[in-house]
């Protein structure tokens, strides 16, 4: 895990949690925290999966610092659980990557129970991402349309706020169920 602060990083390795995120949450010790420095070239290569949970808004800049550690003959498989358009480019993550990476490399927990989709261009792929991260509380559906389920998870977001205004009105399950 790559974090921005060293005094998050010393805390992730010492006790396995984030002590701003998922504060009660227990990470297993297989994973370390690494920063702020962004990884070595060394690092990456030892690497199975390297995952970007960062904000849509942020991906552009990190991939462009970590895209000259990345090696094409050893390249882990880059899972990205970020959603939505970015600001003035209106890019979606595969295109950010692509523009970022090259398109090569544009392959792309709490305990409430939560579902997710998980694309890629390849089944295989889509599923070793499906199969690392599924839990009984975290559910992982595989599909084959990535650029359908990012534009998805964007507008689930409106609708959600949509939802959330028809509930603050006072407005029954029938006025959200037609929005």
């Amino acid at each position: 895990m790559w974090a921005r602060e060293a005094s998050i990083v010393s805390h992730f390795n010492q006790h396995h949690r984030n002590p701003v995120y998922l504060k009660d949450h227990q990470f297993p010790e297989t994973i370390t925290a690494v920063g702020p420095e962004m990884p070595t070239k060394e690092l990456v290569d030892t690497m199975d999966v390297l995952l970007f949970a960062i904000p849509t808004q942020f991906l552009r800049e990190n991939l462009r610092i970590l895209q000259p550690h990345l090696d094409p003959k050893k390249m882990p498989l880059l899972i990205f659980v970020n959603k939505g358009i970015e600001i003035g480019t209106h890019a979606l993550t595969l295109e950010i990557i692509a523009d970022t990476c090259g398109p090569d490399v544009a392959k792309a927990a709490t305990f409430i129970p939560t579902s997710v989709s998980v694309a890629s261009f390849t089944e295989a792929e889509a599923n070793k991402a499906s199969v690392l991260f599924h839990q009984p509380h975290f559910r992982c559906y595989t599909g084959g349309d990535p650029i359908g389920i990012e534009l998805s998870g964007a507008l689930k977001n409106v609708y959600a706020i949509a939802s959330g205004m028809s509930d603050g009105l006072g407005f029954e399950n029938n006025t959200r169920a037609s929005e």
